[in-house]
């Protein structure tokens, strides 16, 4: 009896033991098989999968790539716009227009660069005159009965005075089509998308 009651007793201590030193085994192979690198904590200092196979890892992967893209192409149209400023009078600006018709991604930098050398360029003359007295209707007729006939002249004078009346302006961008794009339009009306809205349903 004395033998069979030690020996109980052994397995006892034995099986404790393993139950105290022994970890988890799943747990072990677990954290064996996840990097560091591919842990995150939250609040209650658990750790998450989110390596490039997770869902997380997917959506973290896309949005910094998205936001590299944009640093990109925010670099490419400031670089554009610089250029267009430096060598402007080198440049043939319908050759530019077309450039940008074409280019995807961001170009409101390089087109308010090329505006605003239009604007200098075209600074004299009777179209400047008569936005500077405001006599919208008459500068728009210019345009219209193509007595202004060179699309940079066109798209300066446009410029001048759309913000004093938007509508005639847009009204005369559907007629002067395809000389002035839709999307010279948009840039004229980048702050006012309203009118932008209108101009399409004309």
């Amino acid at each position: 009896k004395d033998d069979h009651a030690s020996s109980d007793m052994v397995g006892q201590e034995s099986r404790s033991c393993h139950g105290q030193d022994a970890p988890d085994q799943s747990q072990s192979v677990s954290q064996q098989e996840v990097p560091e690198s591919d842990r995150t904590c939250n609040g209650n200092d658990s750790f998450l999968l989110i390596g490039p196979d997770s869902k997380k890892g997917q959506l973290l992967s896309r949005t910094s790539q998205s936001a590299s893209s944009s640093e990109e192409e925010e670099e490419l149209d400031r670089t554009a716009a610089e250029f267009v400023r430096r060598h402007f009078h080198f440049l043939d600006v319908d050759a530019v227009r077309r450039t940008l018709q074409y280019r995807r991604g961001r170009r409101t930098e390089t087109w308010d660069a090329l505006m605003g050398c239009l604007k200098a360029l075209h600074a004299k003359g009777a179209v400047p005159d008569l936005v500077a007295r405001g006599d919208v209707e008459e500068c728009l007729k210019l345009l219209r009965t193509r007595e202004v006939t060179e699309g940079g002249a066109m798209l300066a004078c446009l410029q001048g005075v759309f913000p004093l009346s938007a509508d005639p302006v847009l009204d005369t961008c559907v007629q002067l089509y395809p000389v002035v794009q839709p999307w010279e339009v948009s840039h004229l009306c980048q702050f006012s998308p309203k009118h932008f809205l209108y101009y399409i349903h004309r």
